[in-house]
């Protein structure tokens, strides 16, 4: 019996050294693995992604390369225009405008403020870069090259982020023809535009990144709006009109949300892969750029968050890659599905369910997913401006046959309209009012009831941007073009 307690005894305690040595190397591994963990990539993503923009394009030349050959001229056009000494003196002289080809659609034709302004446009016409935009316009097919890099999202951001700022600029100047176009009444010019405008849109939405739809929808709601001011302005005739409304109904159709979503889930995935080590965990490296909001540079970063500061430390220590992929997922399939729905909610309850689902963990998503309403706000938008146009051309064709507004929007129907269009902010019909009682011409007043689907009499409040969405306010769809005073001149 006494022989028996020291071999229970000598047991007892090598357990506990066995025990207490795993938990030490086990220690020391999570302890290294913060320190020096280093992201493994497995799966080849970009790959993918370029397959998928590929395949969701017809055959045929691949517009791309003189696409690029039309923007930098553009833009180095833009510039140059910037630095002309007329052009500078006009934005001392109370242009609230950045300048470039703004200002064309807000000064008088025959003012000698557009002398640079339409100088450059002669120029653009002279070296032959509208017929570029046609020819561009033209082509069934644009895919960017292949980026190679490693890792592939910050790559392709870092090449495809300044085209977006050029995209912009060649919209810009599309409007600016298209204005000048209509000053002149030359409808066909007009028309070939708005073509050539919304084709290149669509086919920037043919590239599969939430940032490309975006930029896509804001240039043809730039189109589009100028089409409306053309229509408040002008006088069309009924040939004109229609030819207009077929090229926007050709044309006007952008990428399905599936396709974008296909696109970001890829880049999400490459860039969890990319951040997150073997094991799950963020390497130490990581722990000051996910848990320090970004800055302008020059300026000194913003305190840390107890919250970013709490969850910097749980991504260190907390396995996540499994589940951010998991949620990234997630967050892609539910976003299509709510971006799909008719009866949107508010923007900010959108993004705050998903700041309320996201594990306080999972870093890399909260600094990398785009905002839920960026997607929502930006589909609605667009098919409203589309709708609107649509209406307003109807409108312009049945002015032009009988001389005068109609009493109802129903008089549009099957004549002018094959139907008349749902409002997408609200699901709901449309304002409208005669402004007189002989109703001569365009004599009338069109606008959507708001997000909040409530007749407010085309009330918009201060009619400025961060108030077009508020409850309570409408959006007047034909109002009239406003000119700085400082261009009135």
């Amino acid at each position: 019996m006494d022989r028996t307690r020291p071999i229970r005894w000598l047991t007892r305690r090598r357990i506990v050294w066995t025990i207490a040595a795993l938990l030490a190397l086990w220690l020391a591994w999570q302890v290294y693995d913060i320190f020096t963990g280093k992201p493994r990539p497995t799966i080849d993503y970009a790959s993918q992604f370029y397959e998928l923009c590929s395949s969701a394009q017809p055959e045929g030349e691949n517009a791309w390369p003189l696409l690029v050959e039309v923007l930098e001229r553009v833009d180095e056009a833009k510039m140059q225009l910037e630095q002309d000494p007329l052009a500078k003196q006009y934005y001392r002289d109370g242009s609230s405008y950045p300048g470039g080809f703004d200002d064309i659609g807000y000064m008088p034709q025959g003012s000698p403020r557009l002398r640079p302004h339409m100088k450059t446009l002669d120029a653009l016409a002279a070296d032959g870069t509208f017929d570029l935009i046609a020819q561009v316009a033209a082509m069934p097919r644009c895919v960017r090259p292949r980026i190679d890099g490693t890792p592939f999202h910050e790559v392709h951001f870092k090449e495809v982020l300044p085209r977006f700022a050029q995209v912009r600029t060649l919209t810009r100047l599309q409007v600016a023809r298209l204005h000048v176009a209509a000053d002149s009444r030359n409808w066909q010019e007009c028309r070939d535009i708005v073509d050539e405008s919304l084709s290149i849109c669509r086919q920037w939405s043919f590239h599969p990144t939430l940032l490309d739809q975006l930029v896509s929808a804001s240039c043809m709601e730039a189109v589009l709006a100028e089409v409306g001011t053309i229509l408040d302005e002008r006088s069309l005739d009924e040939r004109s009109a229609r030819a207009l409304l077929d090229a926007i109904d050709q044309r006007s159709g952008l990428s399905s949300v599936e396709f974008t979503m296909e696109g970001e889930r890829l880049l999400f995935l490459d860039k969890i892969q990319h951040e997150y080590t073997a094991s799950g965990r963020l390497p130490l490296s990581s722990f000051s750029r996910y848990t320090t909001p970004p800055t302008m540079p020059g300026t000194p970063p913003p305190p840390r968050s107890a919250r970013a500061t709490l969850a910097g430390v749980a991504a260190l220590v907390i396995p996540g890659r499994g589940a951010a992929e998991r949620l990234s997922v997630e967050y892609i399939e539910d976003l299509a599905r709510v971006a799909g729905e008719t009866d949107q909610a508010s923007r900010e309850e959108i993004d705050d369910y998903w700041d309320d689902r996201l594990p306080m963990h999972q870093v890399v998503l909260r600094d990398s997913i785009f905002r839920p309403s960026l997607m929502v706000g930006s589909l609605s938008s667009i098919h409203h401006s589309i709708a609107a146009t649509r209406l307003m051309l109807g409108l312009e064709i049945y002015i032009r046959r009988h001389g005068l507004a109609p009493e109802s929007l129903d008089d549009l129907v099957p004549d002018c309209l094959p139907a008349i269009p749902v409002d997408p902010l609200n699901g709901k019909g449309w304002g409208y009012r005669l402004r007189g009682p002989s109703a001569s011409i365009a004599n009338y007043d069109l606008w959507s009831f708001g997000r909040d689907g409530e007749d407010n009499n085309c009330y918009e409040g201060d009619g400025t941007v961060s108030l077009r969405h508020t409850p309570g306010t409408d959006i007047w769809i034909n109002k009239p073009r406003h000119i700085p005073e400082g261009l009135k001149r």
